[in-house]
């Protein structure tokens, strides 16, 4: 996968919301300003996460397929900021969402509801699936029964294999891939004849 041009979504199930909607007892002990937003997937295994309400507005744009070129551009336009200011003040978050499962391309199993991937009935590790007990983003546990029909005990099923966004799984990659596109960030703003004055 290429930083400059796969398209990433904002699962459904991702929750962007301002702190102010919340209840303040539930936000006791958490550190955020007056307009900061809080981002978190019920079923995941990333902590909930705060954020400004600048970074809020760059993400909603990802609730559609969007290239972090795209979304980075797009932002810097309507507010006339400089697109490479933008890419460097939000690419540490960004990689975060990326690790968190938060930005998935946009054909991953994980763009949708997280759901049971083997359906009551299917054939698991020689067991057969009697129901899915609970269902995380990256692992899953099944009540099964043995051939000799003899209950199992709840089995952990990590999903098969699936595309991945490689640039981000080290820190080195996630370097390359932030040089990658501040490269991109920087033709593009420099043909469009300079984006942004702050």
């Amino acid at each position: 996968m290429k930083a400059t041009r796969d398209r990433l979504i904002m699962p459904v199930d991702v929750e962007l919301a301002p702190v102010g909607s919340f209840d303040p007892a539930s936000l006791v002990g958490l550190e955020f300003a007056e307009g900061d937003w809080i981002v978190t997937r019920v079923a995941s295994r990333s902590r909930s996460m705060i954020i400004s309400a600048d970074l809020a507005e760059l993400f909603q744009s990802f609730r559609t397929p969007s290239t972090i070129l795209d979304a980075v551009l797009q932002y810097a336009r309507v507010h006339t900021l400089d697109p490479q200011t933008v890419l460097d003040n939000s690419w540490p978050v960004i990689t975060r969402f990326l690790h968190a499962n938060w930005l998935v391309p946009e054909h991953s199993y994980l763009s949708r509801d997280l759901a049971p991937w083997y359906e009551p009935g299917s054939s698991l590790m020689g067991h057969t699936v009697e129901a899915c007990i609970h269902v995380a983003d990256d692992t899953q546990v099944y009540r099964a029964r043995t051939p000799s029909g003899d209950s199992a005990p709840s089995r952990w099923s990590t999903r098969p294999a699936v595309p991945t966004w490689p640039h981000c799984t080290r820190r080195d990659a996630s370097s390359n891939a932030w040089a990658a596109l501040r490269a991109h960030v920087s033709l593009v703003s420099a043909a469009m004849g300079g984006a942004g004055s702050r």
